[in-house]
């Protein structure tokens, strides 16, 4: 039986990174010996480890995402020494992420400029007999002349000793160590195990700190559904990734995630803590994506701070673990009341009645319940998140727990705003349209990030141009969707270096007629010609002519430009016979005076204030209805269209800020 290699390490090793204590865990994929197209083609495309820091253990459960043939599935494992091994639950993954994960509000907000001028008008006197008709009306419009109608919007003899042999649940383990990597692969390769020679030089450095590796498989007959998070505890002070040896086959902008538990808020050692900006966060085009263009404003917000930082994402109390149930339908213990158990979808991941549906056996059901438990008796909870690709995995973090802590715990996860600018009712007022038509299609590169390379613009949407040195791949973002970005040519891991022949990736692929289709690594990537952008349609990238460029890597808010383009002020609205136009001056944005901006003169001049029919000035006459005093023009008239002219000519020269 041939097995696909899936790595993950977990140890106490101080000669790797220079910290005593420190306790790894991850998982990684060794692509295997090919025998037929894409088959050492394996990627990884997010991470996940909840660590539990208990006294001098660690205890790392770690999913397992796998597809495949599972008679090919195996998983590697570095040790300090023979652990621990039970089974965990998958379903607390996902609620501790729907816990602790950011919220992102989207928000859309129109930037076109205030009005200059509001209505005015007389105050109406109440006249007996009037019935208080027309009394403070102003003709459907409200004091700053917006219409208010209300639209709002063992040793062998080969060099390997064996340790320990033992099944848990459907893995058959095995123990084992070795002198050098060399005979590491061999004995694998003699077990049934595939493993490329290109492994060799990322097993040897934990062969040399004395480490053992675990090997597991599936049991014969096992499926995938089978497949189970691996709890293992160890001693240990520091929860550790080790990202080299993830850097084996991952995808790029890889999303590693740790959950750490303990009395206070772990950092990473020697590494940065930074955050996102918050002018780069913008909703997504498909307004179904619920966090916007967040993952790809993460990896900007790595690479700006020099490629080996992490985002704090929540650190605050242990949350509430319970199953989300916003149906109400999952909240009956045993009682299907719903029923909705046996039809095929997993609504209630938590509740026996759907665990079949679900997939999870009454066992890790019974284990979620009791590491739910567990998890709730520690005070704290960091969530911490990283995204790499495979040519940044070049150093292993370490996370240091500190106790007393300024920093203020969080009550529930960070909410973040992608606000996009708007012009909604004033683009035809719009005075540079060109730019206007290059920004609004910019914000198709919200949600792309080509890191070494500029995010463009093409008639099949947003894409990349890469530097020289890297070429265009596709990749599946940890928001389930596809996107694109810019890989070295020359790929960290190569698979095909002691000499073994390699199927070609490209065969049957095409980039189009202005690119060429390159196997970096195993995946088909997309060398563009000048003047064209590596776009993903139909799930393929292709390359396609730039029609706007951005001149930056993208995973930005190119809306917020909005707010600095020239826009013609409001015109100004007519008030009727009963009103004039003044100076708004609760206006926030301000417009240019264009020609359609100025007033009509006569809308400035003050009119006649109403007054009681019969009113000779003195007494108000009870029994009389109200009128308006004979004159066009009042007796301010005459200064009052001086004074608007004047503020006119004001604003005009403000125009040319």
């Amino acid at each position: 039986m041939k097995l696909r290699i899936i790595c993950a390490a977990l140890a106490a090793v101080s000669l790797i990174v220079g910290t005593a204590g420190a306790a790894f865990a991850c998982g990684c994929l060794s692509p295997p010996v090919p025998e037929a197209m894409g088959s050492y083609a394996v990627n990884q495309q997010a991470e996940q480890i909840i660590f539990e820091k208990d006294g001098d253990h660690i205890v790392a459960h770690v999913l397992i995402r796998y597809a495949g043939d599972p008679a090919e599935f195996a998983w590697l494992v570095p040790v300090p020494s023979v652990p621990e091994l039970e089974l965990s639950s998958t379903f607390v993954f996902p609620i501790l992420d729907r816990l602790t994960q950011p919220q992102v509000v989207q928000e859309f907000e129109s930037v076109c400029p205030d009005p200059e001028y509001r209505c005015e008008y007389h105050d109406y006197p109440s006249c007996f007999g009037n019935n208080g008709a027309n009394n403070g009306v102003n003709n459907g419009f409200d004091g700053t002349g917006q219409n208010n109608g209300g639209n709002n919007g063992a040793n062998n003899g080969d060099g390997v000793v064996v340790y320990d042999r033992k099944k848990v649940g459907a893995y058959e383990t095995v123990t084992f160590g070795a002198g050098d990597a060399d005979a590491a692969v061999n004995w694998l390769r003699n077990n049934d195990f595939i493993v490329n020679d290109t492994m060799t030089p990322y097993m040897q450095p934990y062969l040399d700190a004395g480490m053992l590796f675990v090997a597991s498989k599936l049991q014969a007959g096992a499926g995938l559904d089978e497949l189970r998070p691996l709890r293992m505890r160890y001693e240990g002070t520091q929860p550790m990734i080790p990202l080299r040896l993830t850097a084996v086959a991952a995808e790029p902008h890889l999303t590693v995630t740790a959950y750490i538990f303990g009395e206070g808020r772990f950092a990473p050692v020697g590494h940065p803590v930074t955050e996102i900006d918050p002018s780069w966060l913008a909703p997504a085009a498909d307004r179904s994506l619920p966090l916007g263009n967040y993952p790809a404003a993460l990896s900007r917000a790595v690479d700006a701070a020099g490629g080996d930082a992490f985002v704090l994402e929540y650190f605050g109390s242990t949350p509430e673990l319970e199953i989300d149930d916003p149906s109400g339908c999952c909240s009956g213990g045993t009682d299907d009341f719903c029923s909705i158990g046996g039809d095929g979808q997993c609504q209630c991941p938590g509740a026996a009645f759907d665990s079949e549906d679900c997939g999870i056996t009454p066992e890790e059901l019974e284990t979620g319940f009791a590491l739910i438990d567990t998890l709730r008796a520690y005070p704290r909870l960091t969530r911490i998140t990283t995204r790499l690709s495979p040519e940044e995995m070049t150093f292993d973090p370490a996370f240091q727990e500190f106790v007393d802590d300024a920093l203020t715990p969080q009550s529930r996860p960070t909410q973040l705003v992608a606000n996009q600018k708007l012009l909604i009712g004033c683009e035809t007022d719009v005075i540079d349209k060109d730019t206007y038509i290059t920004l609004r299609a910019q914000q198709q590169c919200a949600t792309t990030y080509c890191g070494e390379g500029e995010c463009v613009i093409t008639g099949v949407g947003p894409g990349c141009d890469c530097n020289s040195g890297f070429v265009a791949r596709r990749f599946t973002d940890y928001d389930g969707e596809d996107r694109v970005t810019c890989v070295p040519a020359s790929p960290p891991v190569d698979f095909g270096a002691d000499g073994l022949e390699l199927p070609d990736a490209c065969a049957g692929l095409s980039c189009g007629a202005n690119g060429t289709c390159l196997d970096v690594g195993g995946f088909p990537s997309c060398q563009c010609d000048d003047g064209f952008g590596a776009s993903l349609g139909a799930r393929q990238v292709t390359c396609a002519a730039v029609e706007v460029q951005t001149g930056g890597a993208g995973a930005d808010n190119y809306s917020n430009a909005l707010e600095d383009l020239d826009v013609c002020a409001p015109q100004p609205y007519n008030c009727g016979p009963n009103g004039w136009l003044v100076e708004n001056t609760s206006a926030v944005r301000h417009g240019v005076m264009c020609e359609t901006s100025i007033p009509d003169p006569a809308w400035l001049r003050i009119p006649p204030a109403p007054r009681c029919e019969g009113d000779d000035g003195g007494a108000d006459d009870e029994d009389a209805g109200c009128t308006t005093a004979p004159g066009s023009v009042a007796p301010l008239g005459g200064l009052a269209l001086v004074l608007g002219w004047l503020f006119v000519a004001r604003r005009r020269r403000q125009a040319g800020r």
